[in-house]
Formats: C-alpha cells, structure tokens, sequence
C-alpha cells in the first residue's frame, strides 16, 4: 500500500520534518502504510501460550497509541475483538503511517486477568504469546516500518477456577450439615484431574482447616475440565451417607462412604464450586463387663470380681461382625462400629461350664442398666441393642454363678391367663404335695396347711381368692425356673417360695393357739411367708423320722440357711406367719419340717427365676471397672 507524501505545514528550514513531508508531497514519493493486530483468547492452563484447545474472547476492547513520545502515548484509533468482519477474537488496525505503535487491551470480562506475558512458546514462538503487560494491559512500543503487516500482537485472559469445600462431623447421621454440627480440621483431601476417568492424575494436595476456616479446604487456580475430590478417612470415623439435603447441594455429604470420593465433575471457566463436601460419622462402642455375681441378685456389687476369658461375639442381621475375650479384670470392648441393631453372645470357658448366668434386667441400685446383667440365662444372648448415631453403649454386662446340682421333680403347675381388664398377665398355679401329676390346680390364691411333722392342726389360708376380704394380695412369688414352674409337667427339683398379706378362712379346733391368739377369721390381715424345696418328691422312703443324714432339717429358703435340692430327702418346707400385715411385723407362727405324702397345697401366682446356689468361683475381689 503506498500514498503520496502530502503536507499543509509550509516549508521551513531544509531538513525540517515538515520540509521532508512538503519536498515528498511536491516530488509525489509514494509511503507504503502498516498494520498491526492480532487476538485475544481464553488462556485456560495460563502458561501463555496459544493452544489449540483454547478458545478466542469476544468483547474485549483494544486500543491503539502512537507512541513515537514514549512518556506521552497519543490516542489513534480503537477496535472491539470478532466486531463487523473481523473473526472470533481478531482486531486489526491497517493504513497505518509507518512508525512507533503500542496496542492498549481493556473491558475484560468481569473476573478475568492477563495471562504470563512474552512466554517461549513451542511451537509458534511470538505469534503464540501474550504480549498484554499483566498490569496495564498494553503491549512495548514497537516500529512498524513502510508495508509491514504484525500479526504478533496478542492478549492471553484468565479467570480462576475453585473446588472446595468442607469437612464435619454429621452427629445426627442425617447426610446434611445441620446448625451445630462442627467443621474436622486435619483431614486429609486429594484433588483428581479425570479427564481420563480410567486414568485419573493427582493433581494437589490440602489439609482441612488453617488457613481455611474449620474443616475448611479450597483448591483454587484450576482451569476449566474435569475434577474429582478424595477424601482420606481418619481414624474413628466413617462416611455419612450421601444424602439431597432440602437445603440444597452445598450442605449434603458427596463422598462415596467406601471410597471417599466424590463424582467426576466438569468446572467451568472461572466457576468456584463450593459444594463438594464431606459428613463423618464417629465410630462407637459397645462393651462391658462380665463379673461373678456372689450374691446371685443379677447387680455388681462392690467387692465381686470380673471373669476372664470369656468369649463374646457380636452379631448383626444374623452374622458375626466380631469376636472379643475379656480381660484380667473381665472388660471387653468392641469398637470402630455403625449405627445399628445389634447383639451380643457371652460364651463362657470350658473351666467355667458349670456356671450360669445370673438374673437378668434387674432393678439395680445404684447404677441401674450400667449395673445389671443382660444375658440370657439359657443362651447368653442379649436383647437387640441399638446403636444411636453419636452414642456408645458400654452397658452391655453378663453376671455368672455356680449353681447346686439339682436332678428332682415337682407336680402341680401353673397356667397363663391375660387379665383384659388391667391389662396384664397373670400366672395361677396349683398343686399338692405327692399328688399325681394330672391333678388340676386348686383354687387359685389359697392354701392350706395339715402337717405331719411340728404343732398339730390345721388352717385354710386366703391369699387372693374372688371370695378373700379387700387387701388381700400376693406380694411375692419366686420358683428356681419360672419356665419349667408354668407347666404341670415332670420338671428338674424346684424351690417355690411366696409371701403376701391374707387373712384366716377357717381354723379347725385344734389350731396351735399361737395362731388362734392373735386371729379374728375372715378380718384379721396377717404376712405370711412359705418356702418349699423340691415339691411332689416323696422321697425313696416314705415316712421319714428322723429324716436322713444328708437332710439338713434346719434348711430354708429366702429367709433362711440354704435351699434344699436332694432326691435322698421327702419334700422340705418352712412356714411363717406375723401377727400383722407386714414382714416386720411379730412371728406369731413358725414351722419347718418334711412332707412326705401329705397335703400341703400352694396356689400363688409365679414369678421370677430363683436358683439354688454356692460360692466356690475362687474367692472375691474388686470389679476391675
């Protein structure tokens, strides 16, 4: 391109620029014009260079200056990228007058910088850089000469990309980050490039927390492509589950809870994503003790020592989850575990199988559930324990004793009915001594007493019959096994004992007078207490008086010396009656002897288990807990 040399100056001094200007136009020298350009492109990576990937930026305003005055730059002309006819990204100022120019890049899109400036781009060199200073966004000055045409003036922009956000413990095991719910510092997160999903490139490492706030990590500089996020699990803790929280994607949990890591996501130019976080669930425990109870009232009492090498599992939906032994001091723990159903199984040693498990769900005091027993006393099993999110159960205990070898058998039984109106249930039970086993049970809540052996006479006693005064109740009701004792059916020797507070029905003549004395019939509330061992087993002979050696006569149950359980001894029994409604009240009548055949006659409710037994684990100690 070439124009004339013209000029409106008059002519000065010879060599005068003006002159030069005026002698060209009057020799009519053709100039030939310059132009200069290029683009302006998103620089994703931000190394500075053009690539092929990278797309081109519309909308940015560029400017160009004469700057032959380097300190004072004069405004030419200015140009928007991809206006009119000019491509995606293109500028390009032409009929330029040959000499000193600077390109100015101005209105990026909000968010966006200039990328690195004059990089040594391979391949393409100049034409592939940026030349825009970070800063001010204008190129060097640079000398176009007559005809030249410099396509090498370029701008690189860039807007930073973010993944975050946040690590916290879920305590409510919902999935959603909740008011409250606290933030875990020094956890461990891994930044995946996934491009290539069978091939994923670690890319950044972080640590939750400082400079972030708790439980806080953010990668930031990231430009646009596909990313994931791996969470490392620390210790006592697990993954929450994934969960679409009603207040949105930046408070649910987004790692996968056997892997830790989130899904492959695509972040676009310039987006901070800040919803990629993780719940963690703490880990609890299940445990306790398993102690010899010598007392046999199903509660650790100070001074009754723990049992080692006990065996215990744990189960869930019907499969073992894990095996532990107790220790020297008879603690066990499981540990590192879900929110749950669970069950625990006490198995006791080989050197302990003449052991059983004591009461259990007892009431105790102090301590109550920490304190009591909980396992069955057939298989060792507990009940269902759940397992609530944030909370250990270390309650989980088995007490154990060793009980007096019993082999005899009772007669009489018992029947469940349901009481529709209280809605409860009760147990009627019956029976005589010696009586064959069909005998139906007698009237429910009264017996009587003829004996054979201590005071002669005779008396019917009321403990809760339809015909018995007001007040008149069963308090109590203990039988060795309450599953054997609900059943009129041959059964191992058992020992019935129960109290309550009744009145006199009828007296024959000859009642000792310590009763008499203190007794109006049909008014008169008296306690009454009665123990029997090994009902409806006469003995191998009969009549026995005295009673055999191995027979201790001066046995009783639950106010007493120890219960008797020998097949070689006729039945034992021991009645006691006050002369007021309560056990503190006087002893008006005592008796205790055996029956052989005779027509003792029980009809009180049942109730809980009752064994017979003997200290011989080894001697006492303290708990260990």
């Amino acid at each position: 391109m070439s124009a004339q040399c013209l000029s409106e100056a008059p002519p000065g001094e010879p060599g005068d620029p003006a002159s030069l200007v005026w002698i060209c136009a009057a020799l009519e020298i053709p100039i030939e014009l310059a132009a200069i350009g290029d683009y302006v492109w998103y620089d994703d990576d931000r190394n500075g260079c053009q690539d092929d990937t990278e797309e081109p930026t519309n909308g940015v305003t560029v400017n160009l200056y004469d700057c032959t005055n380097p300190a004072s730059p004069v405004f030419v002309a200015t140009q928007t990228t991809g206006a009119g006819a000019l491509a995606d990204g293109e500028y390009f100022f032409d009929d330029l007058v040959p000499g000193d120019y600077l390109v100015e890049f101005t209105n990026l899109p909000a968010g966006f910088l200039f990328t690195q400036q004059d990089q040594a781009c391979v391949p393409g060199g100049d034409t592939k850089d940026s030349d825009a200073n970070p800063t001010t966004g204008r190129t060097i000055c640079t000398t176009l000469t007559p005809g030249e045409i410099d396509r090498t003036w370029d701008a690189g922009i860039y807007k930073s990309g973010g993944k975050g956000d946040f690590v916290w413990i879920d305590g409510n095991c919902d999935g959603c980050q909740d008011a409250g719910e606290p933030g875990l510092d020094g956890v461990t997160v891994h930044l995946y490039d996934c491009s290539n999903p069978a091939s994923p490139v670690l890319l950044e490492t972080q640590v939750t927390g400082p400079p972030r706030s708790q439980g806080g990590y953010l990668f930031e500089d990231l430009p646009p492509g596909d990313y994931y996020v791996q969470f490392v699990l620390p210790a006592g803790y697990a993954f929450t589950t994934p969960n679409d929280c009603p207040d949105g994607d930046e408070k649910d949990s987004d790692a996968d809870p056997a892997t830790g890591r989130t899904a492959c996501a695509h972040l676009d130019r310039g987006q901070i994503d800040l919803s990629w976080d993780a719940g963690l669930i703490e880990l609890l425990k299940i445990g306790d003790f398993v102690w010899f109870d010598d007392d046999k009232d199903g509660c650790q009492d100070d001074g009754e020592s723990g049992v080692p090498n006990v065996t215990v599992h744990l189960w869930q939906n019907g499969g073992l989850v894990d095996t532990k032994t107790t220790d020297g001091a008879g603690i066990y723990m499981f540990e590192g575990l879900m929110p749950g159903s669970y069950t625990v199984q006490f198995v006791l040693p080989p050197e302990l199988a003449d052991y059983e498990f004591t009461l259990k769900d007892q009431a105790c005091v102090p301590g109550g559930d920490e304190k009591d027993s909980d396992a069955d006393l057939n298989t060792g099993f507990t009940d269902v324990i759940e397992l609530v999110c944030g909370q250990d159960d270390m309650t989980i205990d088995a007490g154990i004793f060793k009980p007096v070898a019993i082999g005899c058998r009772m007669t009489g039984g018992c029947n469940d009915t349901y009481d529709r109106a209280e809605g409860t249930e009760v147990y009627t039970c019956g029976g005589q001594a010696g009586a064959p086993l069909a005998s139906q049970p007698q009237p429910w809540g009264e017996w009587t007493h003829t004996q054979k052996r201590g005071p002669s006479g005779g008396f019917t006693f009321h403990a809760g019959t339809a015909s018995a005064p007001p007040g008149t109740e069963i308090d109590w009701i203990e039988c060795m096994d309450e599953g054997w004792c609900r059943q009129a059916r041959p059964a191992p020797a058992k020992q019935i004992d129960f109290a309550g507070v009744g009145t006199f029905k009828n007296m024959k003549p000859n009642v000792p007078p310590e009763i008499a004395d203190y007794v109006i019939v049909d008014e008169t509330f008296h306690w009454f207490e009665v123990n029997v061992d090994d009902l409806g087993e006469p003995g191998k002979s009969g009549d026995v008086d005295p009673p055999p050696a191995q027979c201790d006569e001066l046995g009783f149950g639950r106010n007493g010396g120890p219960e008797l359980a020998d097949c070689e001894c006729p039945d034992f029994y021991r009645i006691r009656i006050y002369q007021g409604p309560t056990d503190s009240s006087p002893i008006m009548y005592e008796v205790f002897g055996y029956i052989d055949g005779g027509n003792f006659q029980i009809h009180p409710p049942t109730g809980r288990d009752r064994k017979n037994v003997e200290d011989d684990h080894g001697g006492k100690g303290g708990k260990g807990k």
